[in-house]
């Protein structure tokens, strides 16, 4: 639906179909589409956990793979810890004593933990990558739930 004018560049990792996509994109937009792929990722990808919930731990960011493809333990047991250290904070603060359907779950997330702080954390992340130069970023949710 772009107009005619606008120039398309397109970039993925992951189409498996490129070819065929690039191809069905040049017929309804009546243009030449060229495609360039290379086996080797240009930059390398490194995955990170980030737990932030507010100044005081917007910092908290742990990478757990690494730009070869490596788990690294540590970066997921810190992750863990400082969920865990999150979870029990919320916990003495209102008195939770686990209660029904209580316990937390993945890393160390209190029951009341999903949805309830999204919008906080996602600005903290943001404002965290933006003041670390590392805008632009891509953010997976895998909830239709849990969206700002």
């Amino acid at each position: 639906m772009l107009p005619a004018h606008v120039k398309i560049v397109m970039l993925s990792a992951t189409v498996p179909n490129c070819v065929e996509f690039a191809d069905w994109v040049g017929r309804i937009k009546n243009r030449r589409i060229n495609v360039i792929s290379t086996d080797r990722r240009p930059v390398p990808l490194e995955h990170f956990l980030y737990t932030g919930q507010d100044g005081k731990t917007q910092k908290d960011m742990f990478k757990i793979i690494d730009r070869n493809g490596s788990f690294l333990l540590k970066g997921y047991n810190d992750a863990k810890d400082a969920k865990t250290r999150i979870y029990e904070k919320e916990k003495t603060a209102t008195g939770d004593r686990g209660g029904r359907g209580g316990g937390r779950g993945g890393l160390g997330v209190s029951r009341n933990w999903p949805g309830k702080n999204d919008k906080n954390i996602y600005l903290n992340l943001i404002n965290y990558m933006k003041l670390t130069d590392r805008l632009p970023m891509v953010v997976f949710v895998f909830s239709r739930k849990r969206y700002l």
